[in-house]
């Protein structure tokens, strides 16, 4: 696929930045001497004019309008605050609070009856689950979204949601599907005069008729799309320009496609548009090397790779280092030819990660959103029995009163209560037992013990803290070989003895994903100790895997595993607002989950931060500088369990 336009469209604005000068102004307004609705409409125009530059700051003005607009029931403003709340954590991809503030905008804009704001948010929410690759719930608010644009008559925010439900089907090369969406949403568009609108989606539909090889349906709608993109000066103008040029190829009519992309690479030059650019150079390439010129190829993709390497458009790089291996297979020069096919097969493998990584995090996602959208049982159960006691204890009032003159029935129905409540008591001290153990096992006692205290968590920075993840060696592949009960038997064995591990080194279980555990030290109590004892837990790990290895219990699959650790500073706290989970964040966590990822099987691979601080107490093989995703080459060492023996 060439190209794809995304959903985010109907939420994603095109923003003004205000000079110094206006936010001065603003922020005057926000002051306490102004009208509480003014001071609401001043945080969020802060809140949007510094969301692309400081996401932090403009969750930090919309939450102030959210709490002013909650204490005078504005439920509209609101809805609004807690969409732009969303919106920064947009910008931050953390997708579950933005799931969370965008819930809590839709039910705001619902008490409102305010059905555009109903209509956008179940547009957005859609967005969010479509990005992270659950199409079904995406098409389910979508469709929520239509149902509500259409009784109210919202006909832009109709087109953009019928837009975006084409985009889903789509990505999920349900064609038909999306050609029906697309043509729908076009012709709304017109209505509108949505130029924009309509050249993305006739843009869209070009690449589906593109997909299917109806090469004369593609070049109508990419005509409408480069009609109407130019019409509004977009800086994608020369994407559908790239996209006839390739139909042109696929003609045969090389001299006609090399005069129209040399079109769309000047458009692309002009605009800035270097995702444009890159398009564009490898077209050329593809073209020349069908007309067997292969040294002009080699030119084309050569400028296609120093653009591709800038911008870092994997998918791209990888059609550029397919057709580098092309051009030097023609010209006899097998040397190159091998170099980028190495280049090649790297780039598929981490689009494969990509996707792996994708995948995790999508399970993440839907785990952390099946534990806000249940209640916590746990902690109003004692608010449920209280008032049960309550209701019990005035049922035995009036009975009482009601045979007051019966004194040896009184006397009878006191015995009576008493036990009563007495076996109540004990009901209410076990239930309050079960519940502070069911709280311990989701938060570390200091925190749990802070949560009912005070009915909230702090987030806490800790300066020196150790970060320790694992993931077993080829697990998908032997999963897959296994019936469920055998699977979850096994990785249950690994896990409880992990747990012990680490509580026997003064390590947190921070949470488990599937194969993947992942613990710290040094919190939520500070521990100067926490590095070497997170490395001597490590290595106590690995010692357990080999040992299982040996001499398996019955009924326990073994496995190779990987372990990673780095330390430095980070960020706990509780996550959600219905269930919780406690977690940690920062680049801490990231290089210490990527030491996990480049370690070896049943190896401990450190950081250098891990190194310099026990260098001089245990033993390390230094590996050389590695080249990790994101974070550029990093120094890495395997640590010698057996020589803390």
């Amino acid at each position: 696929m060439i190209y794809r336009i995304t959903p985010f469209i109907s939420f994603i604005l095109i923003l003004t930045i205000p000079a110094f000068s206006q936010l001065d102004s603003l922020v005057s307004l926000t002051q306490n001497n102004n009208p509480d609705t003014v001071r609401i409409d001043a945080y969020n125009q802060l809140s949007r004019a510094v969301l692309g530059s400081n996401p932090d700051s403009s969750i930090f003005y919309s939450q102030s309008a959210a709490g002013i607009s909650e204490e005078i029931s504005d439920f509209s403003r609101t809805g609004t605050s807690y969409k732009n709340v969303g919106l920064g954590y947009y910008y931050k991809a953390d997708f579950v609070k933005v799931l969370e503030f965008w819930t809590r905008s839709l039910e705001a804009f619902e008490k409102a009856e305010d059905a555009k704001g109903v209509a956008n948010l179940l547009s957005n929410l859609g967005a969010v689950y479509y990005t992270t690759g659950d199409n079904s719930n995406a098409v389910d608010y979508y469709l929520r979204a239509q149902r509500i644009a259409e009784e109210s008559g919202d006909d832009l925010r109709l087109a953009t949601v019928l837009q975006n439900l084409g985009a889903v089907y789509e990505s999920t090369k349900e064609f038909d599907k999306a050609e029906s969406y697309l043509l729908q949403a076009i012709e709304i568009s017109k209505l509108l005069e949505y130029d924009k609108g309509i050249g993305t989606m006739a843009l869209n539909l070009g690449d589906i008729y593109m997909q299917q090889e109806k090469y004369d349906l593609a070049e109508t709608y990419l005509e409408m799309a480069r009609s109407y993109l130019e019409k509004t000066d977009d800086n994608y103008l020369a994407t559908p320009i790239m996209m006839m040029g390739r139909i042109e190829a696929e003609k045969a009519n090389y001299n006609r496609a090399l005069e129209i992309l040399n079109s769309s690479k000047a458009i692309a030059s002009e605009k800035d548009d270097m995702l444009g650019l890159s398009l564009s150079f490898n077209a050329m390439g593809d073209v020349y090397l069908k007309m067997g010129r292969a040294n002009s190829a080699l030119g084309e993709f050569q400028q296609a790779l120093s653009i591709g390497q800038e911008i870092g458009v994997t998918e791209d790089l990888r059609e550029t280092y397919a057709g580098l291996v092309r051009s030097y297979k023609l010209l006899g020069n097998y040397s190159k030819a091998s170099q980028f096919q190495d280049s090649l097969l790297k780039t598929n493998l981490e689009l494969y990660n990509n996707e792996k990584d994708k995948t995790i995090s999508n399970l993440e996602l839907s785990f952390d959103l099946e534990k806000k959208e249940s209640e916590i049982e746990l902690l109003n159960a004692d608010n449920k029995i209280k008032t049960e006691q309550i209701a019990r204890a005035r049922l035995f009032r009036n009975f009482l009163m009601a045979i007051a003159a019966l004194l040896v029935f009184v006397i009878g129905g006191v015995a009576y209560q008493y036990n009563y409540v007495k076996k109540t008591n004990k009901i209410i001290t076990d239930e309050r037992n079960k519940s502070d153990s069911l709280l311990l096992n989701i938060l570390p006692e200091e925190t749990a013990d802070e949560l009912k205290k005070h009915g909230k968590v702090q987030a806490k920075k800790f300066d020196h803290a150790t970060v320790l993840f694992t993931d077993f060696v080829n697990f998908t592949g032997t999963a897959g070989k296994m019936d469920p009960e055998h699977l979850v038997k096994s990785v249950d064995y690994y896990f409880r003895n992990f747990d012990e591990i680490i509580k026997k080194y003064n390590l947190e279980k921070i949470k488990t994903i599937g194969d993947a555990y992942m613990c710290a030290g040094g919190i939520p109590k500070e521990d100067l100790n926490n590095t070497r004892n997170a490395l001597l837990a490590a290595g106590e790990i690995i010692s357990f895997v080999e040992q299982t290895a040996l001499n398996p219990p019955e009924g326990i699959t073994p496995f190779q595993i990987r372990i990673g650790l780095n330390s430095g500073p980070l960020v706990a706290g509780v996550v959600g607002s219905s269930k919780f989970q406690y977690d940690v964040w920062g680049d801490t966590v990231n290089i210490a989950s990527r030491m996990e990822s480049n370690s070896a099987p049943n190896r401990v691979n450190v950081s250098e931060s891990i190194y310099e601080s026990l260098k001089h107490d245990l033993e390390f093989e230094y590996r050389g500088e590695i080249d990790v995703k994101n974070k550029g080459k990093l120094k890495m060492y395997f640590f010698d369990h057996l020589s803390a023996n």
